[in-house]
């Protein structure tokens, strides 16, 4: 194919400036020591040694024959001064070569231009519509200072447009992992604010790239908040035909389990959450140093809690949101300045609190609640533009409204429904699309209307 010869080319032209480049001006009257001096001073040792290694040899097996003498020493001169004149002599060659070389390319482009031409007059006959799209490919192609494009517009004139369509796809597909890189980040930007954005860039990144296992799984979670959990069970069977890390098989046993706990079946749901927590117990066992290990581990015991509330065994859902809570304490203290580990404390004080509430622990309720919303405000206070942690806030004057609620307290309530619906209205202003946020909002308005406000 023609690439690889431009490719060639290219290759050595770039050795030649190179070579030319290393060579400071040789000694005029060298000894054995300017010699090796000179040999090796130049910036690319590399095209130094390549250019230069054999006739060095040379000199070195005569000046081992002759030993350090007046006569050896001056047949080394000698042979050095040859030497010199041989590499001046090839590189003038070289670049005589490649000035020529420069002549052929420019002629041969041309002659490119005229075949693509003619192949496009006879395209035109045939598929006229198309026929200007198909000019004006090729003749990008051609005219685009990059040598892999020219080859694929000389392909098309030299074995026909359908076999340089092929190359084109099968590039295509090679880079397909940066294309598919580009879609899922694009995806995680848009999740907090625009689902449904979000989505779209996980499906096109999971077309792109079928084999991403987190883009599956980050597609699932989506689809199971904001679409069906049929089609979130889908995407985590996807991702676990693909996995082979220990880790994200932990994982997908933690998100099987949140779709099987909506769906009402808290047997199966313990069960996977169970197999998760094998997994993060033997991960954070083997390393315990590892601070991501540990969260995980937070993280099962806190789905392993959510199971037993929604079945109704309020003691083992305190044990296992006790168990969670103690990682995170560990890891906020260890890490005061790491927002995601206090956002994670602050998420296992509302998770003991709500069981405190269903236990009927009012005042434990009330300390628990509160202990989340001082690090909820700290979070929003310090980052105001984070979605995230505006919807944490919303959520803990929510919590205390309901708890002064079930404390008969029907003014405290109202209070804290107001700083909820404040803290969801300002963040639904700031992404009006957000299906969730506008959910939020309506159900908090709607409490404010039931109590009379």
């Amino acid at each position: 194919m023609a690439f690889t010869t431009g490719v060639t080319g290219v290759a050595g032209l770039g050795a030649y400036d190179k070579a030319q480049e290393s060579f400071k001006p040789p000694p005029a009257d060298p000894g054995i020591l300017d010699i090796c001096l000179w040999a090796f001073s130049g910036g690319d040792p590399a095209a130094r040694i390549a250019a230069v290694i054999a006739a060095l040899g040379a000199v070195a097996s005569f000046y081992q024959l002759f030993g350090p003498k007046p006569a050896g020493e001056k047949l080394v001169r000698k042979l050095f001064l040859e030497l010199r004149l041989f590499l001046n002599r090839a590189f003038k060659a070289l670049e005589e070569r490649a000035g020529a070389q420069h002549g052929e390319t420019t002629e041969s482009l041309a002659e490119l231009h005229r075949k693509i031409d003619a192949l496009t007059a006879g395209v035109s006959q045939t598929a006229p519509q198309q026929a200007e799209a198909f000019g004006g490919t090729l003749a990008g192609l051609a005219a685009s200072p990059d040598r892999a494009d020219i080859a694929f517009a000389r392909e098309a004139v030299e074995d026909g447009p359908e076999a340089a369509a092929d190359a084109l796809m099968a590039a295509m597909r090679q880079d397909k992992t940066r294309a598919a890189e580009r879609a899922r980040q694009a995806a995680s930007l848009y999740a907090p604010t625009s689902p449904g954005k979000a989505m779209e860039a996980y499906q096109e990144a999971v077309d792109l790239d079928p084999d991403h296992v987190w883009a599956w799984i980050e597609l699932g979670r989506l689809r199971r908040q904001y679409g069906s959990l049929a089609d979130a069970r889908a995407c985590f069977g996807s991702a676990l035909q693909r996995v082979t890390d220990e880790r994200d098989r932990g994982v997908l046993h933690n998100e099987f389990g949140d779709v099987l706990l909506a769906e009402g079946q808290f047997a199966d749901a313990r069960s996977e959450y169970k197999a998760g927590l094998a997994i993060a117990d033997r991960l954070a066992t083997r390393e315990p140093g590892k601070a991501g290990w540990q969260r995980d581990l937070s993280v099962s015991y806190e789905r392993l809690g959510d199971v037993e509330v929604a079945a109704g065994d309020l003691g083992k859902a305190r044990e296992r949101f006790e168990a969670s809570l103690a990682i995170r304490d560990r890891l906020a203290t260890r890490e005061p300045g790491n927002a995601g580990w206090q956002r994670d404390l602050s998420v296992s004080y509302i998770k003991l609190g709500d069981v405190a509430v269903a236990a009927g622990d009012l005042g434990n309720a009330r300390e628990r609640f509160e202990a989340g919303l001082a690090i909820a405000d700290r979070l929003a206070t310090r980052e105001p533009g984070n979605a995230g942690w505006q919807r944490d806030l919303f959520i803990s004057h929510a919590k205390l409204a309901q708890l002064a609620e079930a404390d008969r307290d029907r003014a405290g309530a109202l209070a804290a429904f107001r700083r909820a619906e404040g803290v969801m209205a300002a963040l639904l202003v700031r992404s009006p699309g957000h299906p969730g946020f506008a959910r939020d909002l309506a159900q908090v308005r709607g409490e404010i209307a039931r109590l009379g406000g």
